[in-house]
């Protein structure tokens, strides 16, 4: 676990880096700045401003905000980014648990209340949305609109007397005290001043007091005696059209719209300073909007001409567009929907910016959302407030349609990939935003509009189809090199890049011929949601699943959803998915149709026997061998004793010489992809069926489980109506960064655990009794063991004088992540420096960021210079035939201390925090030192004593390999593993032990 941890650690950014506090001291923020700036934790968190020795409030001033780095810890960002991405399962629980935390009022409790509370509102839980952003009846601070603008959006969702009389006019008080110059402000306030007794005429006032400040004309009531809404709004009379001013097409695409397009074409009568040429597209409508048209025809002033060209069955918008693109002779090109509004100085505006700026190819203007009464809102506050780019105000040069053709034949996202697409060929910032921020229209949300359905709804945006549409989209435009080439024909023969299927009408073009990244965007074993959940590190920093798969995934092992292993196709198949070749493109390009297997399955060198089979399951195999490696090669040597059959499970394929090591000890090999448990997460159904399946095939009688963080192979198993053994190798109360990698508490592991074995396995005593609850679950200590011939063999510690030459050598081997004690390692090395001046101390391991900083430091002279960094060696003994006295300062409880034991087994003595299992190895004064936890100065005191004491160290040397052969052989785990098997009540597993 250790090596998973370290990567985790490291990409989260709390790093336990010394330096970071001592240098933090240094730089005070000066008066006025950020109200919330981190400087310990920003040096941390970015190691190369820590390195480069900058004052960390003026990089973050001048630097860090520009590069997207964050003043202080806030977890919350991330997470409510995968919240929209798939994730909800696990990091909804994260968000929440901030709120009950010992830190309210905190920017990191403010994030997560605003994005819980986006999220309640995306489901209609109006309460929730409140309960949220203002606890204890006030505000959060996030100095920013939209959680204000969402407060007041829940009261008239569901108005009552107590929120419309305190919650809302806070919410608005704040609004105008902070942003009273928004149009956001204005359209809160004539939310609160419809939903309040008196007069209609306050909301339209206020309207028309924003738009009188952006020198807007003012709106009145088409019929004063009905109610304000989006239907009765009306507009002063407009002046003559300038008679040689260009014409502007406005092509209107029209289905079913006979409530509503009435409105949207009186307001496009009442545009001013400006000749229309208004096309209406009726795609098959099935009610009577085609004579709500036509009878409009008489109402169009002279300088507007009205036409109406109609398709004999229906097509979609964007064809209509099209339809309508193609009818048009304007100068300028624009859209309208068939149920939107548009202020009567919407479309002169956008035509004398474009004129103003004859280089623009297009300009669109902003809108805000609205129901029939006029409520504004917006359905999720990012960025944006209520007010945001309106995609359906582009409007065109006629070149510029010349150069780009038509809209996509999609059915949604094809106006933001035309605006996307006029910036790919004519250079980012090209279209002009005009008025923004002032609402120029108000367009009706519909709830049963294509942006609510499940497939297209807003929300897949982030993960589903519109954004693998986007995706794709990008990629063409990324591609062309000149303008031209971006041309989209109206009816391609293919289409010109492909987009999900979903989005594709019967009668659309067809995908042609996908590249590789096309495959993988429309393939269904690509799963984001399961990506984020699945890669526990990605819940920590803001990123894309599919782009990250793509981009750097699945180059790192990673796998794309439960159905497909990309380390295990990459591993059965080398000859054929070479580097750097995605292995899921090659899959669905050639892979499938050949036959090739998604989750490979490899025959060990143990042939199946008239014996009980075993599915030992790992939780992960990383590039280097730590103790989740080594303990599971441990359990597979104990099961070849009891001369049963094994069939392994590993959630990747990263590292082929422990895969080999595997193969010699087992039957079979399965590599599946599959993920840790977390709070929050349900099994994921198509893994536990793998799992099922592996069980069916093999005839398997018990799975057990190498971890307490593994969750589908124990669902698999007691729907099998087999037993599953955990086996516990953690102790959750003393392991922070564990309890926080699963977003649980120390009693949630411990529950998970209980809930999922039949039979609890701990390596220690210690553990046992971590893990001991009044259920009916038995706990059996299981031991850890090591393969000890190698350690055995070595000769004793010789550094007395005449038995060699050279300093006493002390040494650690360790993971070397935050909590297995770096720090105290180098306060202990410290004081050696005057104690015992003649040792050195030195470090195996992985070359952490926690190393990294420790010799970045010595390099400066700020660490003590007797240490010395030996990196990562693949067989202890090739550490330990180095070393004379083996120290463990592990900041968190060791669930057994597998390098301890691999010392005793070696003849060194070892001087270790009394913490954890350690106890249950070295015995004080014996085999050993044991000192007070968190005291690296009593630690330097005992390995000085040893030192100096050659002979002594010999005899705790020997003590020691007595005691490692006694009580932690293989044979005591073979032993302890058949005792409890028989618990399982299968009699098949124990009649040949």
């Amino acid at each position: 676990m250790h090596s998973f941890l370290a990567k985790w650690w490291s990409k989260l950014g709390r790093r336990k880096v010394a330096e970071s506090a001592t240098l933090a001291k240094r730089y005070v923020a000066p008066e006025g700045a950020a109200a919330h700036f981190d400087a310990a934790w920003y040096l941390s968190a970015y190691p190369d401003v820590a390195a480069a020795g900058i004052d960390p409030w003026e990089h973050y001033q001048y630097h860090g905000k520009t590069e997207g780095r964050l003043p202080y810890r806030n977890r919350a960002l991330a997470w409510d980014h995968a919240l929209w991405r798939g994730a909800s399962s696990v990091v909804l629980p994260r968000l929440v648990s901030v709120l009950s935390a010992d830190n309210a009022n905190t920017p990191e409790q403010h994030t997560a209340r605003w994005a819980l509370a986006r999220w309640y509102a995306w489901q209609g839980r109006w309460d929730a949305v409140i309960d949220s952003l203002m606890p204890g009846g006030h505000l959060i601070e996030l100095n920013q609109p939209g959680p204000a603008l969402l407060v007041i959006d829940a009261c008239c969702r569901e108005p009552n007397t107590q929120r419309l009389s305190q919650m809302a006019p806070q919410a608005l008080a704040f609004l105008e005290a902070n942003f009273p110059h928004a149009a956001d402000t204005a359209l809160a306030r004539s939310n609160v001043l419809r939903l309040t007794p008196g007069p209609q005429s306050q909301p339209l006032a206020v309207l028309n007091a924003l738009f009188h400040t952006h020198g807007l004309a003012p709106l009145a009531l088409r019929m004063p005696e009905q109610p304000l809404g989006l239907n009765n709004l009306a507009a002063p009379v407009p002046t003559a059209a300038a008679a040689s001013g260009p014409l502007i097409s406005v092509v209107v695409p029209l289905y079913n719209a006979e409530l509503t397009i009435a409105t949207a074409l009186r307001s496009l009568f009442a545009q001013q300073e400006v000749r229309l040429e208004i096309i209406v597209v009726d795609d098959a409508s099935q009610d009577g909007s085609v004579g709500v048209v036509e009878a409009l025809q008489q109402e169009a002033p002279e300088h507007v001409q009205l036409l109406v060209v109609r398709h004999f069955h229906n097509q979609g918008a964007y064809a209509a567009r099209n339809t309508g693109m193609a009818a048009a002779s304007g100068e300028f090109l624009t859209t309208h929907d068939s149920d939107d509004w548009s202020h009567p100085q919407k479309l002169q505006h956008q035509v004398q910016a474009l004129i103003a700026h004859p280089d623009a190819p297009a300009c669109l203007s902003h809108w805000v959302r609205v129901t029939p009464a006029l409520h504004f809102h917006r359905w999720r506050l990012d960025e944006y407030g209520w007010v945001y780019p309106n995609m359906s105000s582009l409007m065109l040069r006629r070149a510029t349609f010349d150069t780009l053709g038509y809209w996509d034949l999609v059915s949604v996202n094809a106006d933001t990939e035309w605006r996307l697409r006029v910036e790919a060929g004519f250079g980012a910032g090209s279209v002009l935003e005009v008025l923004p921020g002032v609402p120029l229209a108000f367009g009706l949300a519909d709830e049963g509009s294509l942006s609510q359905h499940a497939n297209s709804h807003l929300v897949s945006q982030f993960s589903g189809a519109r954004f693998r549409y986007m995706q794709m989209a990008s990629a063409w435009h990324s591609a062309a090199i000149e303008a031209t080439e971006l041309y989209m024909p109206r009816v391609p023969e293919q289409r010109l890049f492909c987009a999900p299927l979903a989005m594709l009408r019967e009668d659309a073009p067809r995908n042609g011929h996908p590249t590789d990244f096309e495959c993988v965007c429309e393939s269904t074993l690509f799963d984001p949601g399961w990506y984020l959940t699945r890669y526990i590190d990605l819940q920590q920093t803001p990123v894309e699943p599919l782009r990250h798969y793509w981009e750097s995934g699945a180059a790192e092992g990673r796998d794309p959803g439960p159905d497909f292993s990309s380390s295990g196709y990459r591993r059965r198949y080398p000859e054929r998915c070479t580097e750097p070749e995605n292995p899921l493109a090659h899959f669905l390009r050639e892979g499938r149709a050949l036959g090739y297997a998604p989750l490979p399955v490899w025959e060990g060198e143990r042939v199946f026997a008239q014996q009980p089979t075993v599915m030992l399951c790992a939780h992960q195999a990383g590039a280097t061998h730590y103790g989740a490696e080594r303990s599971l090669l441990d359990v597979l040597e104990a099961f070849s004793a009891l001369r049963w059959n094994v069939v392994v499970t590993l959630p990747e394929a990263n590292n082929e010489a422990y895969e080999q090591a595997i193969m010699q000890r087992c039957c079979a090999l399965a590599i599946l992809p599959y993920g840790w448990w977390q709070v929050g997460k349900p099994p994921v159904e198509a893994t536990v069926s793998h799992f099922e399946a592996l069980i069916h095939r093999y005839s398997v009688k018990a799975v057990h489980g190498n971890t307490s963080v593994l969750h589908e192979p124990y669902v698999a198993a007691k729907r099998a109506g087999i037993p599953a053994l955990v086996h516990v190798r953690e102790l959750p109360k003393h392991d922070e960064a564990l309890c926080e990698l699963l977003g649980a508490t120390p009693e949630e592991v411990v529950s998970h655990v209980h809930a999922q074995a039949d039979i609890l396995l701990a390596n220690s005593q210690c553990v046992a009794k971590a893990f001991a609850l009044p259920s009916e679950v038995p706990v059996c200590v299981v031991p850890n063991t090591i393969h000890m011939p190698p350690l055995l063999a070595l000769p004793p510690v010789q550094f007395a004088p005449g038995e060699r030459v050279g300093n006493v050598r002390v040494g650690m081997l360790s993971s070397n992540v935050a909590k297995k004690g770096i720090d105290d390692l180098e306060a202990m090395a410290g004081h050696l420096q005057s104690l015992a001046p003649f040792a050195i101390v030195v470090l195996y391991g992985a070359r952490s960021p926690e190393v990294e900083a420790l010799l970045r430091r010595q390099a400066q002279g700020r660490a003590p210079a007797n240490i010395h960094f030996a990196g990562y060696v693949e067989r202890p003994e090739q550490a330990l035939a180095e070393l004379d006295i083996v120290v463990n300062l592990s900041r968190f409880q060791e669930s057994f201390g597998r390098t301890v034991l691999e010392a005793m087994a070696a003849g060194r003595p070892v001087v270790a925090y009394r913490w954890g299992a350690l106890e249950e190895l070295i015995i004080e004064g014996e085999t050993g030192h044991l000192v007070a936890y968190g005291e690296p100065f009593a630690a330097a005191q005992q390995v000085a004593k040893l030192a100096m004491a050659p002979a002594q160290c010999r005899r705790f040397g020997k003590a020691a390999q007595r005691r490692a052969e006694t009580c932690f052989s293989s044979a005591e785990l073979v032993a302890a593993l058949a005792r409890a098997y028989r618990k399982t009540g299968v009699s098949a597993l124990t009649a040949d032990t």
